[in-house]
C-alpha cells in the first residue's frame, strides 16, 4: 500500500526520469501508464498471495505425518519465492542492477509534511 501510495503522489510526466545519486538511483517522475500497469502488477500480486496462503494454509492443516509436513513446507516455499528465482536467474543484468540500486519510494503528504 505504501508503494503505492508513494508513486500516486510522485509528479506525472511524458516519460519516467531517474536519477542517479551517491546513495542510488531514484525516480523523480512517471508516466501514467507505467502507474497504471504498476497498479495492475500490485493488485495481482496481492491476489496470489492472498490465494497461496489461504490454499497452502489449508493444504499444511490437512497434511497428515510429519515427513509429509516437511516435505510441503518446502514445496510451499519452493512456490512463494520462484518469482525471485526467475528474476535472478532470467533477468537481464542491467536491470537487476537497477533494481538493486532503486532507493524506496516515500511518501509525504505535500499539505500535512508527515510520511507514514
Amino acid at each position: 500500500i505504501r508503494q503505492l501510495r508513494a508513486l500516486y503522489w510522485l509528479p506525472r510526466a511524458t516519460e519516467t526520469e531517474l536519477h542517479h545519486t551517491y546513495r542510488g538511483v531514484t525516480i523523480s517522475t512517471v508516466t501514467v501508464h507505467r502507474t497504471v500497469g504498476f497498479t495492475c502488477c500490485m493488485v495481482l500480486r496481492l491476489a496470489v498471495v492472498v490465494f497461496l496462503g489461504y490454499a497452502g494454509a489449508k493444504w499444511l492443516v490437512d497434511t497428515q505425518n510429519l515427513e509429509e509436513l516437511l516435505l510441503n513446507c518446502t514445496a510451499l516455499t519452493f512456490v512463494l519465492q520462484i518469482d525471485e528465482v526467475l528474476f535472478r536467474s532470467l533477468g537481464p543484468m542491467r536491470f537487476q542492477s537497477l533494481v538493486k540500486h532503486l532507493e524506496p519510494l516515500t511518501f509525504t503528504h505535500p499539505s500535512k509534511g508527515w510520511n507514514p
